[in-house]
This record gives C-alpha cells, structure tokens and sequence, in this order.
C-alpha cells in the first residue's frame, strides 16, 4: 500500500510540474476579455518586426491564439487549429493570428518547421499583450466577430474538432 501511495504521490508530482496551463499554482485564473467583451488595442511584432495591429482584425470573422510550444495542452491543439486555419486562410473576411507567449522566434520557428504549420505567427516577448486578456492558463483561444466582440473563449483543453472549430468561426 505504501508503495502505491509513493508511486501515485510521483504521478501527481510530474504532471504537476510538467504543466503548462498554469504558471504559478497558487495564483488564480483571472480572465480579464471575456465572451461579449471587446479585445484591446494591441500591437505584437511577426519575425521580421513588422507589426500587426488589433484594429487590422475590424470587419473580419477572427480567431486570436496565445500558445507556447513546449506546452503539451498547446502542442495538442496547433494541428486542430491548423487544419481550421487551411480552410480560411484564402478568404479575407477570416483572419488567424497566433501570438507565442515569452517564446524567442527561433524555437517558434523550428517547431513550425517540424510540424508543418503555416498559421500566421506574432511575438509577445515579455507577455504584455497576454496581460491584457488574462493571468495565466494557455493555449488561450479567442474567436472575435467582425467588431472585435469575443464570441467563444477556449482555454487549456478546448475538445474541439476541426470542424466544429470551423463553425464557431463561422457561426457568431
């Protein structure tokens, strides 16, 4: 029986320490935009330091990710977002935009390479933009209407096929 105990005491230890939702457990999840909300101005930086602008989402069905890849919940849902984002990547009235939280672009960029991913990539180095939509908790989604009106809000585990993901987008 003692053995049991110290071998689920270890299970509990790893998963703890192995999460990525929550970066500090006793600090509890405060979500700052939440569904109705409008999203804040922001500016985040791509690879090159081209800037992308909060307001370029206005008058497009949008979907905001906030991710970091060596999250296990984050690497889970990339491909699901991925495959949604193939299917509006061409419209202009649908835009994605993924914004790596405190993560340097070279390892964004080798994780896209390895696992063919191709959604449009933003930087938020020192998680100033993050702080704006919530504490802690990712991958973080949110799915805007064409005012910048949070319509769906996903977060760590979002159960979410592709398809249903696609209908969301489509359906506020």
């Amino acid at each position: 029986m003692k053995a049991y105990i110290k071998y689920i005491t270890i299970a509990l230890f790893i998963i703890a320490i192995g999460s990525c939702i929550t970066e500090n457990e006793n600090t509890e999840t405060v979500n700052y935009i939440n569904p109705g909300d409008k999203i804040p101005y922001f500016t985040v930086p791509d690879q090159n330091g081209n800037l992308f602008n909060s307001t370029s989402l206005t008058g497009k069905k949008s979907l905001l990710l906030f991710f970091h890849t060596e999250c296990e919940d984050c690497r889970r849902e990339l491909p699901i977002i991925e495959e949604s984002y193939q299917n509006f990547k061409e419209d202009t009235n649908y835009c994605f935009i993924a914004i790596a939280r405190e993560e340097p672009v070279e390892s964004v960029n080798k994780y896209w390479k390895e696992n063919n991913l191709t959604l449009p990539t933003y930087f938020d180095y020192d998680r100033n933009v993050y702080s704006l939509f919530a504490n802690s908790m990712i991958p973080r989604i949110y799915i805007l209407n064409e005012n910048g009106i949070v319509t769906y809000m996903g977060i760590e585990n979002l159960g979410l096929t592709a398809q249903e993901l696609n209908e969301k987008i489509t359906n506020q």
